[in-house]
């Protein structure tokens, strides 16, 4: 049985080990319309929800025997960005049994596990120190910048990889 799942973004996982995400940043904004007055404090009308940001901040150690590798998750992860689609987010859960979680549902059955939503990949920042003889860094520190998306027209086909994904490496 695999180890706890911390967050699922499209079909990549961050585990505790290989690819560890040690800092989330969430950033929530309500969108507001001034008006303007004269020699008065400007009123302002609520125009409703604002972008719903996350910041990940996370390291690899890709030559770490306990907890080598990470580069394959990184590399699909830049893949998911290069996609422009929206990725599922999940949050959290164990050994979960997906099956069951529908489009409206916010927990999966069993598991622990959050849906938070759709996401799109804005970027993802890589920063390498120490670096080995073939250029890869020993240390490599990844910050991933999210904004909350829409749920896609193909959310259906998004879900099943998803949430495949999840369920074959969490047994």
């Amino acid at each position: 049985m695999a180890g706890p799942v911390l967050y699922q973004l499209g079909t990549v996982q961050f585990t505790p080990s290989p690819f560890e995400v040690h800092d989330v940043t969430r950033h929530t904004e309500t969108n507001y319309a001034a008006k303007d007055l004269i020699q008065a404090p400007r009123p302002r009308e609520f125009m409703g929800e604002g972008d719903e940001r996350l910041k990940f901040t996370g390291f690899l150690f890709p030559f770490r025997p306990i907890s080598a590798g990470g580069l394959a998750q990184l590399a699909l992860l830049q893949q998911e960005r290069q996609s422009g689609q929206p990725q599922l987010l999940i949050r959290g859960g164990t050994s979960g049994d997906l099956i069951g979680a529908g489009a409206g549902s916010t927990t999966v059955s069993g598991s622990g596990a959050t849906i938070m939503g759709y996401f799109l990949i804005e970027k993802i920042d890589e920063h390498d120190t120490y670096l080995s003889a073939i250029g890869i860094g020993k240390f490599k520190e990844i910050e991933i910048s999210l904004v909350k998306s829409p749920r896609p027209p193909n959310a259906a086909v998004l879900n099943v990889v998803s949430w495949a994904s999840y369920y074959a490496t969490s047994y």
